[in-house]
């Protein structure tokens, strides 16, 4: 629009100036065409339609032959943050073989469901003989739209108990259908946001550091049920050698964070679980936000259940209380103690998590 109207403007001019000097009683009309098929060259790619200049479709096609092969591959994904999670799945392998199961939270508009499908599809093991189907079971409030091997299910992630009913559940279902090796959930991935209303700028940082640790309290929930048949007294005694291996191998958390004060009391108990963790800002990520993503291979099920038994069911290094600087003044702050999973209020520490350290 912003070069064809200035030439369809001067073409107008020179044809008239031609058309006025040398197309006059008896003479030539050979500059009159000359003008005219100028006119016609310089307006044609460009048509009035909707009240605006706008291009020929055949000079857009030809624009979008030009696109490279990037921009289809990021039309293919539901959200711009499915591309982070392809660039930490090249860098980790989260979704190699024997990974099936997958449970995505906070996972609208399905961009990290569509990836974890993508590439456990790929990682197919070539000498099985009886393949599992990959599975994703996604958890969120709002509504996402269907795809093959995706189980959605609208509720809200803190929901712990509902969450994980319902993965038991499904579970259950699938290993009816002839899937016997379908036992445990092998990934659990977390990229939602957590905006507070009514508190401070810090409070989105504390809010998102929050969840991401609301989130690794249902991951090692998860893993810690797999015990391959074998009784969590068992575990607890010391035979755990053998499934701290597989462990090491298969369990993954991957979760989104933000560089704050808080930020390394999540990143500590993410160590506390798991054998290998690593922080990795992906390139897509704007170089001046905070956000980053923790990723945690190798979950320890001794260490998980010998804090709970320990602590009485508690997880004090999961309880994060907010700061001053995270409530507005003159409010008191609601939040929720991950350790003992109990509702608290203020900014003082949780008494039972306090009590347990």
């Amino acid at each position: 629009m912003a070069v064809g109207v200035p030439l369809c403007f001067a073409s107008a001019v020179v044809f008239f100036f031609v058309f006025d000097r040398n197309c006059g009683v008896g003479r030539s009309k050979t500059p009159f065409f000359v003008s005219l098929c100028s006119f016609l060259f310089f307006f044609f790619p460009c048509r009035w339609w909707g009240g605006e200049w706008q291009a020929h479709p055949r000079h857009i096609y030809k624009h979008a032959r030009r696109e490279g092969k990037e921009s289809v591959q990021r039309r293919m994904y539901r959200c711009r943050s499915a591309h982070k999670l392809l660039e930490l799945d090249a860098a980790y392998h989260l979704f190699a073989w024997p990974c099936r199961t997958v449970v995505d939270l906070a996972a609208a508009p399905g961009g990290f469901a569509q990836v974890a499908l993508q590439r456990m599809a790929c990682t197919s093991l070539p000498t099985s003989t009886e393949d599992v189907r990959p599975v994703v079971i996604a958890f969120d409030q709002r509504p996402i739209e269907p795809m093959e091997g995706l189980f959605s299910v609208k509720c809200d992630v803190n929901d712990h108990p509902r969450v994980m009913a319902y993965t038991a559940r499904l579970l259950r279902t699938l290993q009816g259908e002839n899937e016997t090796q379908r036992k445990d959930v092998h990934v659990v991935l977390h990229d939602g946001v957590s905006v507070v209303k009514g508190q401070s700028l810090f409070s989105v940082t504390y809010g998102q550091n929050q969840m991401a640790l609301g989130a690794l309290r249902l991951a090692g929930s998860f893993f810690a049920l797999h015990t391959h048949h074998t009784s969590a007294r068992r575990l607890a005694c010391g035979d755990v050698k053998h499934h701290d291996d597989n462990n090491r191998s298969t369990r993954k958390f991957i979760t989104k964070a933000m560089h704050s004060s808080h930020f390394n009391t999540l990143l500590e108990a993410c160590q506390l679980y798991f054998y290998d963790v690593h922080v990795h800002k992906p390139s897509e990520c704007k170089p001046e936000s905070l956000e980053t993503y923790i990723v945690a291979r190798g979950f320890s099920a001794r260490r998980w259940l010998l804090e709970e038994k320990r602590a009485k069911d508690l997880h004090p290094r999961l309880s994060l209380p907010p700061r001053r600087e995270d409530v507005v003044s003159g409010r008191q702050m609601m939040w929720r103690c991950w350790g003992c999973r109990e509702v608290r209020l203020g900014t003082s520490p949780c008494p039972l998590c306090s009590a347990g350290l």
